[in-house]
């Protein structure tokens, strides 16, 4: 699902602050309360869940169906 961060400064810096970590707790809690108890036997044979956590917002397409991007833009991402 997408977080809803926009690619300009303020959508990176803006509020809402701390939207991914917010959001992260938020499932870890959530997985917490749903799996059971260590006490009891179904613990024995449950699954770790995994949690994959991605973006790709500021990638560009490998299809190269993207616009081009700014010189400006090229140089900052070229010296990261």
């Amino acid at each position: 699902s997408c977080l809803g961060h926009n690619m300009t400064f303020s959508g990176m810096y803006g509020k809402p602050r701390r939207l991914v970590r917010d959001s992260i707790k938020r499932v870890y809690e959530t997985l917490q309360s749903v799996q059971p108890s260590s006490s009891s036997s179904a613990a024995a044979t449950s699954v770790p869940t995994k949690m994959i956590l991605m973006g790709s917002n500021g990638v560009a397409n490998p299809d190269g169906s993207d616009d081009v991007r700014p010189l400006g833009e090229r140089i900052v991402i070229s010296l990261l």
